[in-house]
């Protein structure tokens, strides 16, 4: 039952316009006060004076506005932003913990209740409300970079990386990001790349402003899908003299960011030549190749990228995916527990990493790392069924049957949710109790082969042989080359006693399934009742041979810890 389809990791995806100066008319627009006509043209005029910095007049006018409309989010925002601008932190964050209280989905509120809390010294309450403003939706104004400064201060250095690497796919040129990743590794006793870092950094300082203004204009013209001008830019751009490492990355970045990857590439080639000990222009080139589909190359530029800096979130999470893709399954878990150790706590790579872990047969270490998705995702339906599963491989019908149950609670109209509470009772011996739910789950979905098998099931052990037949041949139906119903038929007209019929029926599913032993010792059972000796023999030959590799393979996929590499090791 794997193959649910996880999230996969997609920088590109995540990048945000590039930010703004802080408008609180950005976030709540003025919308007419139906309530209080006179509250909201005391608004619209305090609006205007915040635009006009005229903060102590709008101040009065809001505070005037609010005893009229006392329950107007907007309100509350504006009157907050005010009273920030004039320096007076703890009524401003009164005003934005309102407007939060009636309005909890606004980003912008987040954000400026984020600065006012490091304005007053209060960290962790800083990095609360930033972490809420991703989690609302794209980065606004600069909230990855101060987020970023937020965890370097508090000495969290692999979640500052996450955030201020995020903050250089917004804008690239700006070298202070630069020189926060500089103090991250030189924290981390990594002095070549501090070095490289602090380098760019003091480089953009000197770049020239025509530059500057270019790559605004690059990014303008990529967000408004003015696909002429950007090329006429980025021409413009890689003509500057002398080239500049930092602003052939923006280049290759800014298109990037628009899904013009072939413009991209060659900029990014022309930044690593000149600075080719740089971690980003390696990792952007790597990305853009991915994209591009040349997953060799990808591969290649990527891995360098990780040998400048093999504690990347981004990185390791590219290559986790791409590994995935290839089957690469310890590879692909070595890369994404390098990304989770890198920032933990991502719902996407614990997610994945999960999924990788269950896929491997390490049962012990996947159980824990899908709990702790689900946490992080508990609108997420398959997870529940990969840890329903992880539980099952480990034999722990208790639990499985309880996160089953947990999941039918959580997702009522899921037919899939109702089918596992009915398997894990059925695993636990109670077939009685199990076939309520196995009925209700074909009620709910005729199309669910599993819930065919398991009432299947159900009926041959409850000696309702034609029953089983009948609705394993239902499941057959809708999937011809499930193993389950191809060997439920077979036995079932065994038990019937309709042996040329059991014989027909597993002579077509051998051809299905040629692989499988319980079809041969089926098959043999039946040529025995038949007294075809020598078809008996001939099918217990094959069946010895097959389960004999079977055991081998079932040895081979027993529940296991994880174990990395020595190569991985050494990376950490």
């Amino acid at each position: 039952m794997l193959g649910v389809a996880i999230l996969a990791v997609s920088p590109w995806s995540r990048s945000s316009p590039t930010p703004q100066a802080e408008q609180p008319e950005k976030s709540l627009p003025a919308s007419a006060n139906q309530e209080s006509p006179a509250a909201q043209k005391l608004f619209d005029r305090a609006a205007i004076l915040i635009k006009q910095s005229r903060y102590s007049e709008a101040v009065s006018l809001l505070r005037s506005a609010i005893k009229l409309a006392p329950g107007q989010a907007s309100f509350h925002h504006y009157l907050g932003y005010a009273l920030w601008k004039l320096d007076r932190w703890n009524e401003a964050q009164a005003e934005f913990e309102d407007a939060h209280r009636l309005d909890p989905k606004n980003p912008y509120t987040c954000y400026f209740l984020a600065r006012a809390a490091a304005s007053l010294g209060h960290l962790d309450q800083s990095i609360e409300y930033y972490e809420d403003v991703l989690q609302l939706g794209p980065a606004i104004y600069d909230t990855n970079q101060r987020l970023g400064q937020a965890y370097l201060d508090k000495g969290e250095l692999g979640k500052a990386r996450v955030r201020i690497e995020a903050a250089l796919e917004e804008t690239p040129w700006d070298g202070s990001l630069y020189y926060q990743l500089g103090h991250i590794d030189q924290r981390e006793h990594r002095a070549a790349q501090a070095q490289e870092e602090f380098a760019a950094a003091t480089r953009l300082k000197h770049v020239d402003q025509t530059a500057i203004r270019q790559l605004l204009q690059l990014g303008e013209a990529i967000q408004s899908h003015n696909t002429d001008q950007a090329m006429d830019l980025r021409a413009s751009l890689m003509k500057q003299s002398p080239p500049d490492p930092e602003i052939l990355d923006s280049v290759g970045v800014l298109l990037g960011k628009g899904g013009l990857y072939a413009a991209a590439v060659e900029p990014l080639e022309q930044s690593i030549k000149l600075a080719p000990e740089s971690f980003e222009a390696n990792y952007n080139l790597g990305l853009t190749l991915l994209r591009m589909g040349q997953t060799q190359e990808a591969q290649t530029r990527l891995q360098r990228a990780l040998a400048l800096q093999s504690n990347s979130l981004e990185v390791n999470s590219l290559l986790g995916v791409l590994y995935v893709e290839q089957n690469r399954n310890q590879d692909a878990i070595e890369r994404l527990r390098a990304a989770n150790q890198a920032s933990p706590g991502d719902a996407r790579v614990l997610a994945l990493l999960g999924e990788q872990y269950l896929m491997g047969h390490y049962v012990s270490d996947a159980i824990p790392c899908l709990t702790e998705a689900i946490k992080l995702q508990p609108a997420n339906e398959g997870l529940r069924y990969l840890l329903i599963e992880a539980y099952q491989e480990e034999n722990d019908y208790q639990d499985a049957l309880t996160a089953a149950q947990n999941t039918a609670h959580d997702f009522p109209s899921a037919p899939h949710a109702v089918y596992e509470v009915g398997q894990q009772l059925a695993n636990l011996g109670f077939y009685q109790k199990a076939r309520p739910y196995a009925e209700k789950a074909i009620d709910m979905d005729p199309t669910l082969v599993y819930a065919y098998n398991l009432l299947g099931d159900i009926e041959s052990r409850n000696g309702q042989y034609e029953a089983a037949a009948a609705t394993f041949t239902k499941a057959k139906a809708l999937d011809p080359k499930d193993l389950l119903a191809l060997r439920g038929i077979g036995q079932n007209l065994i038990r019937l006693g309709r042996l040329p019929e059991a014989v027909s029926e597993l002579n077509q599913a051998i051809a299905v399934e040629p692989q499988d032993s319980d079809l041969y010792f089926n098959l043999m059972q039946a040529y025995v009742r038949l007294g075809e000796r020598q078809k008996a023999t001939q099918a217990e030959a094959e069946f010895q041979k097959l389960h004999v590799r079977e055991i081998a393979q079932r040895g081979a996929e027993a529940p296991r810890s994880f174990s990395p590499s020595p190569a991985a090791s050494a990376l950490r």
